[in-house]
């Protein structure tokens, strides 16, 4: 069950990504990924969390800031 419209906003962009090597910093930067800036703030998507599956035994819960300019 997705637990929120994001996914489908930025499947098209994420189905863009090359998959047959490492993604750079700029690249999962994409402005195309960039939901929200607020002065030097900005938040990209990422599609974690985005699905739940009810009869799932393990949950795994996080939150990390991102990386360094």
């Amino acid at each position: 069950m997705l637990i929120s419209s994001h996914l489908n906003r930025y499947r098209q962009t994420i189905l863009e990504l090359p998959e047959d090597k490492m993604l750079s910093k700029a690249e999962l930067l994409a402005s195309d990924l960039l939901m929200q800036r607020s002065g030097m703030l900005e938040m990209f998507y990422a599609p974690h969390n985005e699905y739940v599956n009810p009869a799932a035994k393990v949950v795994i819960i996080g939150i990390r800031r991102g990386g360094h300019k």
